[in-house]
């Protein structure tokens, strides 16, 4: 897997996103914090987390056909640069009167990070050869994974002796750290998205109207319409958000109403799904060069529904931190196989709207499961409901196991795929 890291523009990309990915965790943790402890109010720390999600249901799409259209290392510096730039309006937050500050700046650099995220995704097949694909992507699992555990302990530190704006001045800097190494990375554009930049107005607009863009985002639709193998990923990975965002809302139901517990039991489970999630990364690196994604992301769908389902009838908290902790292993395998799938089966000059819909799309059913799992999953119902998304989980990889042709896996050009 760390074979992958010769490549100098692929290890520049990920020791880049090494550094922000751990001042965004200093941030996730520090920022609710502030929000609770100058309010007392679970509404308005609750109020910060939506202005962070609401981008992805109103910019995400469009974001990734513009991506499509910019350069996508300068868009990457610009969005570093702009994270960075906002962050520091929050040095002047020092009572509860700056909160519509925090929410605004929330909301400005989750929108931000939805131009940044699908051009990097849509970059790195370009930074690295077909048969390491997979392992690039492991890498970045890892990664994620690694900033997950060092993050919040440093933003809790942080917090703690410098106060807010020590974390704001720490996240700014990962920003301009990230921008400065993107800023050397040389990303080769495909023939399709050279012609769509020049294109490109002063404004960066298509033909300098809204008609251009969105022809494009249609274009990105119909792609994913057309390609059997595209609309089927999209719908296995949709249903798994539904899942996902039942377990989202009822895990702490679940361990408080069945296992007993309390916020140290469900830091446990946080921690056992964390050290799966990296035995798994680690073993799909290992297995990169000759995977088969298909094969991945189906059994890691199955084992991840299964260890659900057994974690949820767990009654011994040990034992269900250990299923857990599969599940995170499973996750790892599922989520890392359908990165890899997205990125070779659609062609370059399509990748950032498609990763820009599938994104927006997750949102969207994420909050239905979220809705789900709030009318439903009240009282007795805690444990039937979560076995329900145990079921979706391990359902939705029968269904890409049968469903998804191994032909899909094949990287696409720009001369196979169009819409």
């Amino acid at each position: 897997m760390l074979s992958v890291l010769r490549r100098p523009g692929y290890a520049l990309l990920w020791i880049a996103g090494i550094i922000s990915m751990t001042g965004d965790w200093v941030l996730f943790i520090a920022l609710p914090y502030y929000v609770y402890s100058s309010t007392g109010s679970a509404l308005a720390t609750g109020a910060m987390f939506i202005a962070n999600t609401l981008p992805r249901l109103i910019v995400g799409s469009v974001a990734g056909v513009l991506v499509d259209r910019w350069d996508r290392r300068r868009t990457m510096i610009v969005a570093d640069v702009t994270r960075a730039a906002l962050l520091l309006l929050l040095l002047s937050v020092h009572s509860r009167g700056g909160l519509l500050v925090v929410y605004v700046v929330a909301f400005a650099q989750s929108a931000v990070g939805l131009f940044f995220l699908p051009a990097r995704n849509a970059a790195v097949p370009a930074l690295v050869q077909d048969e390491h694909l997979m392992s690039a992507n492991a890498l970045d699992a890892l990664s994620m994974g690694l900033t997950r555990l060092v993050g919040p302990a440093l933003g809790g530190a942080v917090m703690g002796l410098l106060g807010l704006s020590g974390v704001v001045v720490l996240d700014a800097a990962s920003f301009l750290v990230s921008a400065i190494l993107i800023s050397l990375i040389a990303v080769p554009s495909s023939t399709g998205r050279r012609e769509a930049e020049r294109a490109v107005s002063v404004i960066g607009i298509g033909d300098g109207t809204i008609t251009a863009v969105w022809r494009d985002w249609l274009d990105g639709l119909r792609l994913v319409a057309a390609q059997r193998f595209l609309a089927v990923l999209f719908g296995v990975i949709g249903v798994v958000m539904v899942a996902y965002g039942i377990i989202s809302v009822l895990l702490v139901v679940f361990v408080k109403d069945v296992l007993h517990g309390g916020a140290v039991e469900l830091g446990w489970i946080a921690s056992a799904q964390g050290i799966g999630s990296l035995v798994g990364t680690l073993g799909l690196g290992r297995v990169g060069r000759t995977s088969q994604p298909v094969r991945y992301l189906s059994w890691g769908l199955i084992a991840t529904g299964l260890a659900f389902l057994a974690a949820f009838h767990a009654t011994d908290l040990w034992l269900a931190l250990g299923f857990f902790a599969l599940a995170g292993a499973g996750v790892a395998s599922w989520m890392v196989s359908q990165r890899t799938l997205l990125q070779c089966s659609v062609a370059d000059r399509y990748r950032g709207r498609v990763f820009g819909t599938h994104d927006t799309a997750n949102a969207v059913l994420q909050l239905l499961g979220m809705g789900l799992a709030g009318g439903l999953g009240g009282g007795d119902g805690v444990r039937s409901l979560l076995s329900i998304a145990g079921l979706l989980y391990a359902t939705s990889g029968i269904a890409a196991l049968v469903l998804m042709r191994p032909s899909g896996e094949a990287r696409a050009t720009d001369s196979t795929i169009v819409p």
